[in-house]
């Protein structure tokens, strides 16, 4: 059983390190992000989280940089100035080290919720438990 889900864990991510294809073809891309700033254009302001939900998906071949808010928390913002905030499962407080994380998106370029986890770059996980959109301040 724990076999079964580390291979689980692990299969994708090794296949997108070393850019095996999937069953059925698939060739999956790991992505790093860069933790620490927000890209300029996301601004300063106080922006207004919106609802946490379980079965959210953002764009994430968009995705431009992150701060970490806390073990739990991260703040994602887009090239387009869009900002969401990303509940985890349990803490996470190594995806601040080492300046970035990975993730694996799917086909589709998503990342979601309940599905879908960061991946520090001391190699722990980090699952997806909430996405919320955030509102820019009015």
């Amino acid at each position: 059983m724990v076999c079964s889900r580390l291979t689980g864990l692990w299969l994708p991510l090794a296949a997108a390190v070393l850019g095996l294809a999937l069953p059925g073809g698939a060739l999956l891309a790991q992505v790093r992000v860069p933790v620490g700033s927000l890209p300029p254009e996301a601004g300063v302001e106080d922006w207004t989280v919106g609802p946490a939900r379980k079965r959210a998906c953002i764009e994430a071949t968009a995705i431009a940089g992150a701060v970490v808010i806390d073990p739990r928390t991260l703040e994602l913002a887009d090239r387009a100035g869009r900002r969401f905030r990303l509940v985890f499962a349990r803490p996470c407080p190594h995806l601040g080290f080492y300046g970035g994380f990975y993730y694996v998106p799917d086909a589709a370029g998503q990342l979601c919720a309940s599905r879908d986890q960061l991946m520090g770059r001391s190699g722990a996980a980090c699952p997806i438990a909430a996405i919320a959109a955030m509102r820019p301040p009015r």
